[in-house]
């Protein structure tokens, strides 16, 4: 967790700043909404996993979080592929 969080912490917001579509100050605030909101939420979902199935069930949970947000990820690739698609497909077909 040590060496991770200095690259969350800094490598996160730096590319937010850079990367953002919208306004630097607007990004980063929602960056670090999402950043405490997550915080918080894992830490009261591993409370409760560790208290309820053991410590040892805490690092599933990670890894369970990593794996979706991985699909999460990879999904709004494919869905904006299936997107462009359907619409290529929909107008050789004659519609509109």
């Amino acid at each position: 967790m040590v060496l991770a969080w200095s690259l969350l912490s800094v490598g996160g917001t730096a590319l937010t700043a850079e990367r953002s579509p919208i306004g630097e100050g607007e990004a980063l605030g929602l960056f670090n909404a999402a950043s405490a909101l997550a915080s918080v939420i894992g830490a009261a979902l591993g409370g409760w996993i560790a208290g309820r199935w053991g410590v040892a069930a805490a690092p599933a949970l990670a890894l369970l979080g990593t794996g979706c947000a991985l699909v999460f990820a990879a999904g709004l690739d494919l869905v904006k592929m299936c997107g462009l698609l359907w619409t290529r497909i929909w107008t050789r077909a004659g519609h509109r």
